[in-house]
C-alpha cells in the first residue's frame, strides 16, 4: 500500500514537471515576443521625450540624445539576438525532454501496471498473510491460556511441595520424637520389668508371710479360744481374790487393833519386844499391800493378765 501511493505520487510529480516545462516554453515564447516589442516602446518613449524636451533645448543636445538612442537601440539588438538564440536553443531542449518525459511516461505507465499487478498479488498475500498472522495469533493465545495455566499448575505444584516439604519436616521431628519416646518407653519398660520381678518376690514373699500370718492367725484363734476359757477362770480367781482381799482388809483391822493391843502391852512390858512385834506386824502388813498393788497392776494390763494365766495351775 504504500509503494502504491508512493508511486502516485512520483508520477504525479512528473506530470507537473512536464507540465511546468511547456508552460515555461510558452512563457519563453512569449517573453521573445515581449522583448520584440520592448526596443520599439523604448523609441516610442524615448520619441516622446525627443518631442518633449526638442522645445526646451538646443540642436547639440538633440544630437548627443540621438547617439545615445541610437546605441541603445544597438545593443538591444544584439542582446535580443542573443535572448532569441538562447531561447531557442531552450525551446528545443525542453522538446527533447518532453518527448524524454512522454518516453519516461509510457514506461512509468507499464511500470505502474506491473505494480499494479504486483499489488495485487501483494494484497493476495497480504490477506494470505493476515488469515495466517490471525492463525498464529488464535495459536499464540491459546499458547498464552495454556502457558498461564501451566504456570498456575507449576505454582500450585510447588506450594504443594513446599507443603510435603512441610509435612515431611514435621513427620521427619515427629519420627524423632517417637524413637526418643521409643527410647523412654524401653527405658521404663526395662524399669517396669525390674520393679515387676521385684514386685513379683515381694508378692511371694507376702504370699508366705501370708501363709505363715494364716498359720499364726490360726494359732492365735486357739490362743484366744485358751485365753477366753482361762479369762473365765480370771473372773473365778478374781473373785476369789477379792474374798481373799476381803479377808486381808479384815486381817488388817485385826492386825491394827493387834497393833493397838501391842503398843497397850508395850507400855505395860518390856518395850523392846514389843517393838520387834510391832515392826513385825507393819511388815507383814506391808507385804499384803504390796501384793494387793501388783495383783490390781496385773489385772489392769493385758501383758499383766497373760502372766498371771501363765502362773496359774495347770498352765
Amino acid at each position: 500500500m504504500e509503494e502504491e501511493k508512493k508511486k502516485r505520487k512520483n508520477k504525479k510529480k512528473k506530470n507537473k514537471q512536464t507540465k511546468g516545462i511547456e508552460n515555461n516554453a510558452v512563457g519563453a515564447e512569449e517573453s521573445v515576443s515581449s522583448n520584440q516589442n520592448h526596443p520599439a516602446e523604448i523609441r516610442g518613449s524615448e520619441a516622446h521625450t525627443d518631442d518633449t524636451s526638442g522645445i526646451d533645448n538646443d540642436s547639440n543636445r538633440h544630437d548627443t540624445e540621438g547617439a545615445k538612442v541610437s546605441s541603445l537601440a544597438e545593443n538591444e539588438k544584439h542582446c535580443r539576438m542573443d535572448t532569441e538564440a538562447t531561447f531557442e536553443e531552450k525551446i528545443k531542449q525542453l522538446q527533447k525532454d518532453k518527448v524524454s518525459h512522454m518516453q519516461n511516461e509510457a514506461i512509468f505507465e507499464e511500470k505502474l501496471k506491473q505494480f499494479s499487478r504486483e499489488k495485487d498479488a501483494s494484497l493476495l498475500k497480504e490477506s494470505n498473510f493476515n488469515e495466517r498472522i490471525k492463525q498464529l495469533q488464535n495459536e499464540n493465545n491459546s499458547h498464552l491460556h495454556k502457558e498461564a495455566s501451566f504456570e498456575m499448575k507449576i505454582m500450585q505444584l510447588q506450594d504443594e511441595i513446599s507443603s510435603l516439604r512441610r509435612q515431611e519436616a514435621n513427620q521427619e521431628e515427629k519420627i524423632r520424637q517417637l524413637h526418643t519416646e521409643k527410647d523412654v518407653y524401653l527405658q521404663k519398660e526395662a524399669e517396669f520389668q525390674m520393679k515387676n520381678s521385684q514386685l513379683q518376690s515381694e508378692k511371694n514373699s507376702w504370699l508366705l508371710k501370708e501363709a505363715g500370718l494364716e498359720k499364726r492367725n490360726n494359732e492365735l484363734v486357739d490362743e484366744v479360744e485358751k485365753l477366753n476359757s482361762k479369762r473365765v477362770n480370771l473372773e473365778k480367781k478374781v473373785k476369789e481374790m477379792e474374798k481373799e482381799t476381803e479377808n486381808r482388809v479384815q486381817k488388817e483391822v485385826s492386825s491394827e487393833e493387834r497393833i493397838s493391843l501391842l503398843v497397850d502391852e508395850l507400855e505395860n512390858s518390856n518395850s523392846k519386844r514389843v517393838e520387834e512385834k510391832v515392826k513385825e506386824t507393819e511388815k507383814e502388813r506391808e507385804n499384803w499391800v504390796q501384793k494387793e498393788k501388783s495383783f490390781r497392776e496385773i489385772i489392769s494390763s493385758p501383758s499383766g493378765y497373760n502372766t498371771l494365766l501363765e502362773t496359774q495351775p495347770g498352765r
